[in-house]
């Protein structure tokens, strides 16, 4: 357990290597230990090449709204430090649902689901993680409030870059799509594409409300369907 108490298994949920306990110890002295984007991974398996692979994923992208607006009116250093409270939380989540952080996009976040650890249930495990980023968020006392966009569908998964400088990530249309949704979700919304939402039964948590929604998404001539979730509105 670490300080913020998530249970964090002895073995890298890739290649099974021991990242901690005991037996850890001689991989440690190869400098072997836990990966930063998810400290049940190992940094070997962030090192060595993961093949290019065509295989269906979901697709977090969380952002701040009204950035613009904020950073004009913040000093960096505290724009930093309201940033990194948001990230740590969000990380904490993500994390425990078994997702890839894959990127932190200045006011952004991108998580990986399915890829690289195998998640069969992975449309629910990014729905928990995006429910349970915006029950936290209020909590954290920010002066802001997150929009939430999830896909799902095939993807390119692998390392990117060459050498010495390679990053695994996810490419193609459906990655672009759940980017467009996060930036079009309002504060405390989940905008949640069609194949991650339809055929799952998953319960919508109580105070909230689900509708289908036709979106113009810049660069996409057609219309995007998806379906908008968020707080319940509240009668006078």
């Amino acid at each position: 357990m670490n300080a913020t108490g998530i249970h964090y298994p002895h073995r890298c949920k890739v290649c099974r290597t021991p990242i901690r306990g005991i037996r850890a110890w001689p991989y440690r002295l190869r400098g072997i230990v836990p990966f930063a984007k998810n400290p049940q991974l190992c940094n070997r398996c962030s090192k060595v090449s993961f093949p290019a692979v065509e295989q269906e994923i979901t697709v977090l992208f969380a952002d701040v709204r009204g950035f613009a607006a904020l950073s004009e009116r913040t000093p960096p250093e505290r724009l930093r430090q309201l940033l990194n409270v948001l990230f740590a939380a969000a990380s904490e989540i993500l994390i425990q649902n078994d997702a890839l952080i894959d990127k932190f996009l200045g006011d952004a976040i991108m998580a990986l689901f399915n890829a690289p650890i195998p998640q069969p249930r992975h449309r629910e495990a990014a729905l928990r993680a995006a429910f349970a980023l915006q029950e936290r968020a209020p909590s954290l006392n920010l002066p802001f409030s997150i929009g939430i966009g999830l896909n799902t569908g095939i993807a390119l998964t692998g390392n990117v870059g060459s050498g010495e400088v390679t990053d695994y990530t996810a490419v193609g249309d459906m990655v672009n799509v759940a980017s467009r949704l996060s930036g079009l979700a309002g504060g405390c919304e989940i905008l949640a594409g069609l194949a991650t939402w339809e055929g799952l039964q998953f319960p919508l948590p109580p105070g909230y409300e689900c509708e289908r929604v036709s979106l113009q998404v810049k660069g996409r001539e057609q219309a995007v369907e998806a379906y908008r979730i968020r707080p319940r509105q509240r009668g006078p």
